[in-house]
Parts: structure tokens; C-alpha cells; sequence
């Protein structure tokens, strides 16, 4: 673990953002590495001023790993991480991923807080709402439609995954459908939200 290289090397403070993060990666917890990754922005300062070889290393690493996480919203968060996974590989996790983050990029057109948009009702709504409402009031060639449509795919390969459920029978289809779906749900979120 990353968090013994650095242990006694910075401020417990940022020792503790450190470890937040790896904690919540390994389990996957977005709503944690979310705050833990505001958290670490603030902490950058240690790692780029200090003088320790290992630190220093490290320093524009977590950088870059701010500059691509950090978002203005869980939402754009939830996309970035999506894109984050489906570059290294876990397809499992990037599904997971797109799959909330058009549920919170919708919660967050309809001014949902953050709070709301991590309640687990406020979701369902939300869901509901782009597996009734999309599906039924706009035609096949419309944005939400389409969306719709894309979140149904998206969201049937999450549940699979999520459920161990046999529903899936091409893995290497969806594997290499995820960065097609990525860029599909970016479109389609800017011309529905």
C-alpha cells in the first residue's frame, strides 16, 4: 500500500487523506474518494514543497490525479471516474460508475443537492423517471430517448456485474463497449442536461 511508503514523510493530516483514499478505492466507495479527493487538493502543497526524494515522486502524481478526479460535481466526478476505470482496465468498476453518473447528472439538472443526490429514494425517483418518463414521452430520434435507451444497456451490464446475474453471456462485448457508452452518455447528457 501506497500509505506506507509515505507514513512519518508528511502531516498527519494529509497522511489521513492519503488513507481515506486508498481505503475507499478498494472498496469502491465514490461518495469517499469524492470528499477525500477535495480533501487531497487542499493537501497538494505538502507534496510539492517538500524535500523527501519519495514525496517529491509522488508529488505530481497525486497532481495529476487531482487534476483529472477533482470535479465541481459528484456528477462530473462520477464521469471522470467512469473514464479513470475504463483506461485502466476495470470494467466492472467504470460501469458501476457511468451508470451513477447519469442518474446524478439528471438529480443535479433537477437541482438536487448533494445530499439528495446520495439519497437512495432521490435516486430511485430519478431512475424511474428516466426508464418511465424518457421512454414514453419523447420519440426514438430525441436526446432523452436515447439516453434512456443507452442507460437501460448501461445499466442491465452494471446489474449483471453488481448481481453475479447470468444474464450476460458476451463479457468482451461489454468490455469493449464501454468506451463507446462513456462517450455516448457525455453526448447525450449535453443535449439533455
Amino acid at each position: 500500500r501506497l500509505i506506507s511508503l509515505i507514513q512519518g514523510r508528511i502531516p498527519p493530516n494529509a497522511h489521513s487523506v492519503i488513507n481515506g483514499i486508498e481505503w475507499a478505492f478498494s472498496i469502491a466507495n465514490m461518495s469517499e474518494i469524492y470528499r477525500n479527493l477535495q480533501r487531497l487538493a487542499t493537501h497538494l502543497h505538502y507534496f510539492e514543497e517538500s524535500e523527501d526524494r519519495v514525496i517529491s515522486f509522488l508529488a505530481p502524481r497525486f497532481k495529476e490525479f487531482v487534476r483529472r478526479l477533482n470535479k465541481r460535481s459528484l456528477g462530473e466526478f462520477q464521469f471522470a471516474l467512469a473514464q479513470f476505470f475504463s483506461e485502466r482496465e476495470n470494467s466492472a468498476l467504470g460501469y458501476v460508475a457511468l451508470a451513477e453518473a447519469i442518474v446524478t447528472k439528471i438529480g443535479e439538472k433537477w437541482g438536487l443537492d448533494e445530499k439528495a443526490l446520495q439519497d437512495q429514494k432521490e435516486r430511485e425517483k430519478i431512475k424511474e423517471w428516466i426508464r418511465g418518463g424518457f421512454a414514453r414521452e419523447f420519440p426514438s430520434s430525441h436526446p432523452r430517448r436515447q439516453l434512456a435507451t443507452l442507460y437501460s444497456k448501461v445499466g442491465t451490464i452494471r446489474n449483471n456485474i453488481c448481481h453475479q446475474l447470468e444474464n450476460s453471456k458476451n463479457a468482451k462485448h461489454d468490455v469493449e463497449n464501454l468506451p463507446h457508452y462513456l462517450q455516448k452518455a457525455r453526448k447525450l447528457m449535453g443535449e439533455v442536461v
